[in-house]
C-alpha cells in the first residue's frame, strides 16, 4: 500500500520516567457533527489480495451504522480528501513527536475531508494503534471488527460528551459502569509473561474470570460478537529490531468498551507481553 503520512500526537511521555500518559484524539463538537453528517469513506489497501481489505469490508458492512459509507482506494482518497462532503477512515503511519528514531506505527485514523493544505493538517477524530509498521497484518486483522466498533463508539461518545478532551477521555472510558471483572478475559497464551503464564499464577493476580487460549478461539469470540468477553490487543516489536515499546489495550468484544490502555518500555525484566503489573492495574 502507498501509505499516507499523518502526524498524530497520541502519547505524551513524562520526562525522566518510564511511565506514560496515554491520550486518544477527540474531535471538536463542530468536527464530530460534520463527521456524522457526511459519507464515511473507508480507504482500502492498493492490493489485489488483502486480508485487511476483506476484513475491513466485512466488519463495516456488519457493524457500521452511524453514517452512510463507501469503500475507496488510496488514489481516490487523494482526489477526494479536499471534498467537504466526505469523512475518511484510513490506515496510516504515525510516530511519536519527540521520538528521534521516527519509529512508525500503523494506526486506523478517523478524519475529515476539507480545504486542508496537507494531509497533516486534516483533523484527527480518533486514532487506534494496530501494529508496528511493517509487522504482518495477520497479527491484528482478525481484531478489526472490534476496532471498527471502537471508532464508531468513540465518535458517539465525543458527540454526547463534548467536554472530553484527549487527556480525559481515557479516564472516562476506564471509569464507565461496566467493569472488566464482569467479563471473561480471553488471553492468547503467547502474549503472557512467564510470571503469570500458568492458570494458577494468573488467578493469583487476577480476580475475574479468564481463559488462556489461542488465536483461533479469540477469532471465534470476536466473530460471534460474544457479549460477556474481553480481549487483549498487544502491540509489540519484532524480536531483534531494536524497538522497545509495548502497547496493551483490553476491550470488550460486543461493544468495544475500552477497559485498559497502557504501554511499557521493553527490557529484560519487562518483555513485550502482558505483565503481572497489568493485571493489577486493570483491576483498579
Amino acid at each position: 500500500m502507498k501509505y499516507l503520512y499523518l502526524l498524530v500526537i497520541i502519547f505524551v511521555f513524562i520526562a525522566n520516567s518510564l511511565n506514560a500518559q496515554i491520550n486518544i484524539p477527540v474531535g471538536t463538537s463542530d468536527e464530530v457533527n460534520m463527521f456524522l453528517k457526511r459519507t464515511t469513506c473507508f480507504v482500502l489497501k492498493d492490493e489485489l489480495i488483502s486480508d485487511y481489505n476483506d476484513k475491513i469490508e466485512e466488519s463495516v458492512e456488519k457493524f457500521w451504522t452511524i453514517t452512510p459509507y463507501k469503500f475507496i482506494g488510496t488514489a481516490d482518497f487523494h482526489k477526494m480528501r479536499s471534498d467537504k462532503s466526505y469523512a475518511f477512515i484510513v490506515l496510516n503511519q504515525v510516530y511519536f513527536e519527540k521520538d528521534k528514531t521516527n519509529t512508525k506505527f500503523d494506526f486506523l485514523i478517523a478524519t475529515l475531508g476539507g480545504n486542508y493544505k496537507t494531509i497533516n493538517d486534516m483533523p484527527t477524530l480518533c486514532a487506534i494503534p494496530l501494529c508496528y509498521h511493517g509487522n504482518d497484518e495477520e497479527n491484528y486483522v482478525y481484531k478489526l471488527p472490534v476496532v471498527i466498533k471502537f471508532v464508531q463508539n468513540h465518535i458517539k461518545v465525543c458527540k454526547e460528551n463534548p467536554e472530553l478532551d484527549e487527556k480525559s477521555i481515557v479516564e472516562f472510558y476506564t471509569n464507565q459502569s461496566e467493569n472488566i471483572l464482569d467479563k471473561t478475559l480471553y488471553i492468547n497464551k503467547n502474549e503472557i509473561d512467564s510470571e503469570i503464564k500458568s492458570k494458577s499464577s494468573f488467578s493469583a493476580n487476577y480476580s475475574g474470570n479468564f481463559e488462556i487460549t489461542d488465536i483461533e478461539a479469540i477469532k471465534s469470540i470476536i466473530d460471534n460478537n460474544e457479549p460477556d468477553a474481553a480481549i487483549l490487543h498487544l502491540i509489540k516489536p519484532q524480536p531483534g529490531n531494536g524497538l522497545d515499546r509495548c502497547f496493551k489495550l483490553v476491550v470488550g468484544t460486543e461493544n468495544a468498551q475500552l477497559f485498559y490502555y497502557d504501554m511499557h518500555s521493553v527490557n529484560k525484566k519487562k518483555p513485550a507481553l502482558l505483565l503481572k503489573s497489568d493485571l493489577k492495574n486493570m483491576q483498579k
